[in-house]
Parts: C-alpha cells; sequence; structure tokens
C-alpha cells in the first residue's frame, strides 16, 4: 500500500510551475496523486494522506475556500501560492492551513519545505496509531503488527491481502469502489481487477475457515465493503 500518499489539488496553478511541484515528488518518491478541487474528489481522499498540497497562482476566494473545507476533514495542507505578501500568508493560515509558501521560489526551499513536512506528519501519525485496532464483528486487526486474529485465533493473511482488510475496516460501513481498491492496497502497483477478486476471495475463505463471518461485501456495480 503506497502509505502517507500526498494529494495535490491545482485551483488555476501555472503549468510550469505545477510540473515542477510533480516533478520534485517523484524525484524525492513520496507518492501523490492528483486531484481535481471538486466535491467529488474532495469525498476520495480516503486514505487519510499526510498532506495536502494546494498550489494556486495567485490567492483567490477559491483557493481560501478549498483550505477551510480541507482543514474541516482535518486535512493538512501545505499551500503553494503566487505573489503573495505577508498578509496574504496570514490569511492562508487563518483559513486553517498547515504552511504557505509563496511562489516563485528556488526548488531547493521547495523541496526541502514538502519534505520535512511530509516527514513530520507521517511520523506524527505513526504515534497516533501506535496501538491501534480495529473490531469489525469478531475480527481484531492489529495495524503496528500487521496481524489479524478471530476469536484470538491468528488469521495469516497475505501483505496485498491485509492491506485490502485494513483499507476497508479504516471507512467503515463506507463502500469503497474497485478503483480505489486496486490503486490503493498494491505497495504502489495498481492491482489487476482479477487480481484484486483473487485477494478478496481468499481473504474471505481465510477469515471463515477459523470461525470468522463472512466478513467482506460486495455491492453490485460499485465496490466492497466490510459488514458490520
Amino acid at each position: 500500500m503506497a502509505e502517507h500518499p500526498v494529494a495535490l489539488i491545482p485551483v488555476g496553478a501555472e503549468a510550469a510551475a505545477l510540473s515542477e511541484t510533480t516533478a520534485l515528488l517523484m524525484d524525492v518518491a513520496v507518492p501523490y496523486r492528483v486531484l481535481a478541487p471538486d466535491t467529488a474528489a474532495l469525498e476520495r481522499l480516503d486514505v487519510d494522506p499526510a498532506m495536502v498540497i494546494v498550489q494556486s497562482a495567485r490567492l483567490t476566494v477559491d483557493v481560501l475556500d478549498l483550505v477551510r473545507r480541507l482543514a474541516q476533514q482535518h486535512q493538512s495542507v501545505l499551500a503553494l501560492v503566487g505573489d503573495l505578501n505577508e498578509e496574504g500568508e496570514s490569511i492562508v493560515l487563518d483559513a486553517g492551513a498547515l504552511d504557505v509558501m509563496g511562489l516563485p521560489t528556488s526548488r531547493r526551499r521547495l523541496r526541502t519545505r514538502i519534505v520535512t513536512m511530509h516527514r513530520y506528519l507521517v511520523d506524527q501519525r505513526a504515534e497516533d496509531r501506535e496501538g491501534e485496532r480495529y473490531r469489525v464483528v469478531d475480527v481484531v486487526i492489529d495495524p503496528a503488527r500487521r496481524e489479524v486474529h478471530v476469536h484470538g485465533t491468528p488469521v495469516p493473511l497475505t501483505k496485498t491481502e491485509f492491506n485490502l482488510l485494513l483499507l476497508m475496516a479504516r471507512h467503515p460501513r463506507q463502500v469503497l469502489t474497485r478503483e480505489e481498491l486496486t490503486s490503493d492496497a498494491g505497495d504502489g502497483r495498481p492491482l489487476g481487477p482479477h487480481a484484486l477478486e483473487s485477494h478478496l476471495s481468499r481473504l474471505r475463505s481465510k477469515i471463515e475457515a477459523v470461525g470468522g463471518p463472512r466478513l467482506v461485501e460486495s455491492v453490485r456495480g460499485v465496490g466492497y465493503r466490510l459488514r458490520g
């Protein structure tokens, strides 16, 4: 699973500046995805990214509204905004951004800011999740130990099977689409649709083999969720 990815949301960003940001993310090997600043895209921020980068050529009402909405969703926002003065920085921070940087800036400065913030947030969330466990019916999932138990009996899962189960457990009662599951549970390598079906089938069988419930439910034409 590509843990702690970055979501990059351009809002009227200049093409050259946006290209530099994406090239930098690739250079430092931070997994990222580009999202449109619309409701449907924001609702797909479901893998709890460590940070969201909002990039714009200038400070606008749309940028501030987006930062406020992301802050309300408890997302950690780095705003990259062109032609930003001191007053503008204060306005963006007051809107809920964790950090803000004016553009243009040097590649070295931008790289340092992104890497430092991403590393801090990853470490912070690792501390927050220490001891974290999920219980779904009689199934207990321990992310730190990467263990699954049913009535105290360990269930031996492959890495991908565990990733799929954990991803669904972190979104109880929510239907995850096949696209979300195939892109977020394959250690950075998207799973094919047949591979996804195979992994989920084995996951179901292994849990049921030790007396567990039929946990993974298929929602026709949409995706999958856990029975709770």
